[in-house]
């Protein structure tokens, strides 16, 4: 592995409007800006994943009835605007990624330790091989075995890491069965050379490159902060209706620690991001 990222194509979400994305941006760039330094998160999940829910759930939670279903939470402090503004925030991360990979604004000469890379490879390889074996014809998992199993580079490793620790932790009572491939402390060493893989790209990282890694990690924050509360919203008002709680489903691969695709600043050192 001596490249930081694949060259995989954005997933362009269904009705993209440039001049919409454009604005969307736009809108939501100074508040973006606005965010401390130590409230910037980690886009530990793929963002093409979390783009594509957000305008989904988005679009579902401003049909009418639904709309009018969460507006009985404002009282009780619901903020609408989450509402409001979570597909709109799908769409200005996309058109942030989107300039970015039109710019081709990537720079790097960082390269990982030997040592490094072959004992992280190694724990990313045992790792894929467990969970491959008990959940490659998982509806969930599976898809994003099969997205791990593509991933080249120092990014991806760094990435796919963080994906498969969460993926472990997840379905721990099926894999903690295995007596080949299952060590109990792999997660937590994944995400470990996760981390240190970071630092150690960030190393070779043009100064172009660490703004936008930040500007991408922005938009993500900002995202996800509303996801989650139209999610949360969402758990309590649909409780009993299985059906239209299914259509506010959680992001994939979110994990408690630094991580995926794209990955930012935790504290104030930026880190490579692949977006």
């Amino acid at each position: 592995m001596n490249s930081i990222g694949r060259s995989k194509e954005l997933q362009q979400p269904p009705g993209y409007d440039p001049d919409w994305a454009r604005a969307a941006f736009d809108r939501f760039l100074p508040v973006a800006m606005d965010l401390a330094s130590h409230d910037i998160e980690r886009v530990n999940i793929d963002p093409d994943d979390a783009t594509l829910r957000a305008i989904r759930v988005g679009n579902v939670a401003n049909r009418a009835e639904a709309y009018s279903r969460f507006s009985t939470l404002g009282p009780a402090g619901f903020n609408m605007n989450h509402v409001t503004n979570l597909a709109d925030l799908g769409w200005a991360l996309y058109f942030a990624r989107l300039e970015w990979r039109r710019r081709e604004v990537v720079s790097t000469v960082a390269k990982l330790p030997l040592q490094m890379a072959d004992q992280a490879t190694a724990v990313r390889n045992r790792m894929l091989r467990l969970v491959g074996y008990y959940l490659e014809d998982h509806p969930v998992e599976g898809p994003e075995i099969s997205d791990i199993r593509s991933g080249v580079g120092y990014v991806d490793l760094m990435k796919d890491l963080d994906r498969l620790a969460a993926m472990v932790e997840r379905n721990e009572a099926v894999l903690a069965t295995d007596t080949k491939n299952y060590v109990a402390g792999d997660p937590k060493v994944a995400r470990q050379f996760s981390v240190g893989i970071a630092a150690k790209l960030s190393e070779g990282l043009s100064p172009e490159y660490r703004d936008h890694a930040e500007l991408v990690a922005r938009f993500f924050t900002l995202l996800r902060r509303s996801y989650n509360e139209v999610r949360a919203a969402a758990q309590w008002l649909f409780r009993n209706e299985p059906e239209m709680l299914a259509e506010f489903p959680g992001m994939r691969s979110v994990v408690s620690t630094p991580r995926p695709a794209a990955s930012e600043p935790q504290t104030n050192q930026p880190t490579p991001a692949t977006v």
